[in-house]
């Protein structure tokens, strides 16, 4: 299997997301947890060898500092492009207030 082309980083607003996602899925469901993280873990893998998968964000404020995202259930996954790596900013519900969270 060829190498990926980009490296992937999870920022440390995105790793305590993740964290708070799976933790909060699990107080009532440890099996729906864990295909959550299958799921979060595989969707982000995609950037590695696609990192222009996700369309850039549509509010303007998150537009004009390169933010794109991808849609990963009811999650969102906030991510620039900078070189050779995709950083992942957040993972927020898609029903929040995500622009005030950044």
């Amino acid at each position: 299997m060829p190498q990926a082309k980009y490296k992937l980083k999870l920022t440390l607003p995105a790793e305590l997301d993740y964290t708070e996602i799976v933790r909060y899925i699990a107080e009532d469901n440890v099996r729906a947890a864990q295909k959550m993280i299958s799921r979060i873990d595989s969707t982000l893998a995609l950037l590695r060898n696609n990192p222009r998968l996700g369309p850039v964000a549509r509010e303007k404020e998150l537009a004009a500092q390169g933010y794109r995202y991808l849609v990963i259930g009811s999650y969102l996954a906030f991510y620039k492009i900078e070189g050779d790596t995709i950083h992942v900013h957040r993972i927020l519900h898609g029903a929040r207030d995500y622009v005030k969270l950044f």
